[in-house]
């Protein structure tokens, strides 16, 4: 939230997360409020591919609607059986079913409403 602020005040263009294991609800308010104001809060790997900004999905679901098999690695915070995590291990999975449906997996960018258009986040 402070870091979505901060580019409401001006004070940065953009902010980068680039780990996943945090909640959809963790970024709901800071969303909804950049969105408000021209800004996007968005999935990382498609900005770093080639700039796009494809937003999360935050429908209700029994299943991660944003897991890419292959591409999210195993976390404390977003394993659906914490027993099943192994402490400094690195786990990529292929199963949505072992994260967590309301799990954000891909790291995030937040933009302000100077930088939210394609053209101007590639120049």
């Amino acid at each position: 939230g402070n870091r979505a602020m901060m580019l409401l005040e001006g004070k940065g263009g953009a902010y980068i997360r680039d780990t996943g294991g945090f909640a959809k609800w963790d970024t709901s308010a800071p969303t909804a409020v950049l969105e408000a104001y021209g800004g996007t809060m968005s999935k990382l790997p498609p900005f770093l591919d080639d700039a796009s900004l494809v937003g999360y999905t935050h429908l209700k679901s029994e299943k991660n609607l944003d897991f890419v098999p292959g591409q999210s690695t195993l976390t404390l915070s977003n394993i659906a059986d914490k027993a099943a995590f192994v402490k400094g291990s690195e786990i990529t999975t292929t199963d949505v079913s072992s994260v967590k449906a309301y799990s954000c997996m891909q790291g995030l960018v937040a933009v302000d409403k100077a930088h939210s258009r394609r053209d101007s986040v590639q120049s």
